[in-house]
C-alpha cells in the first residue's frame, strides 16, 4: 500500500506527469466505460490536452502545444500497446 502512496505523491508532484496520467485515465474511462465512438474519444482527448495544458503547465500558447502533443503520445502509447497485444493473442492462437 506504501508503494501505490509514493506513486501517487510523486504523479501529483511533477505537473508533466499529472498531464499525462490525467490524460491516460480520461481515456481509459472514455474507452472502456462510455458508449462513445473511438472516433470521438482522440478529439475528446485532444481537446482535454490543450485545456489541461493551459491549466496545468502553462497560461499560454505553449501550454496548449503541450497538451495538445500529451494527448497524442498517450493515443499512440494505447494504440501500440493493443497493437502488440493483438499480436501476441495471435501467436498464442497457432
Amino acid at each position: 500500500m506504501n508503494d501505490y502512496v509514493e506513486i501517487l505523491e510523486t504523479i501529483f508532484s511533477n505537473v508533466w506527469l499529472l498531464l499525462f496520467a490525467g490524460l491516460y485515465v480520461l481515456g481509459w474511462l472514455l474507452k472502456e466505460h462510455s458508449n462513445i465512438k473511438n472516433a470521438l474519444i482522440s478529439w475528446i482527448l485532444a481537446g482535454a490536452g490543450i485545456v489541461l495544458g493551459l491549466l496545468v503547465i502553462e497560461w499560454s500558447l505553449a501550454g496548449g502545444i503541450i497538451g495538445l502533443f500529451a494527448s497524442h503520445i498517450i493515443i499512440a502509447t494505447y494504440e501500440q500497446y493493443k497493437g502488440g497485444r493483438e499480436f501476441l493473442s495471435e501467436i498464442k492462437r497457432e
